[in-house]
């Protein structure tokens, strides 16, 4: 995966562990969030992101005078973020619905069809129906299971 993305962040780094760290209110939190920053400044990125986060101070006094008070703060603020994105909808790709659109104004500005650029989504899903296709018989549908010999 390095080698492709250039990048590896791990698990216990990522947002869904950390947000739910800040749920529960893990005392562990602030020196997960620590140790991940640490980790992002200089394991998996050379130097790309080297001094990234040197201004964040993750035990000033101003989060709390114990650290006890210092985890809290974070906690419920990455808490309130996670609920705050909680609160849209996954049902769709917008991040696809807004490329297709794009991309489809692009061509349409440009003179082309837009298939010279994409594949629009009802052609794609009617790809992935054909795909699938092979695992049915024509006229019945599905296929029976192939019996298991003893």
């Amino acid at each position: 995966m390095r080698r492709k993305v250039h990048y590896v962040i791990e698990p216990q780094y990522l947002w869904g562990n950390i947000a739910e760290m800040a749920r529960i209110q893990d005392s562990e939190l602030l020196k997960t969030l620590q140790r991940g920053l640490s980790y992002i400044e200089t394991e998996p990125f050379a130097s790309t992101f080297r001094g990234l986060f040197s201004e964040i101070n993750l035990a000033s006094d101003k989060l709390g005078k114990t650290y006890t008070k210092r985890n809290a703060r974070p906690c419920k603020i990455i808490k309130e973020i996670a609920d705050g994105l909680s609160q849209f909808s996954t049902d769709s790709d917008t991040l696809g619905d807004a490329y297709e659109y794009l991309s489809g104004r692009f061509a349409a500005g440009s003179g082309k069809k837009a298939g010279e650029f994409y594949t629009p989504q009802p052609i794609s899903t009617i790809l992935s129906a054909i795909v699938t296709l092979d695992g049915q018989e024509p006229a019945t549908g599905q296929r029976a299971q192939a019996a298991t010999r003893s």
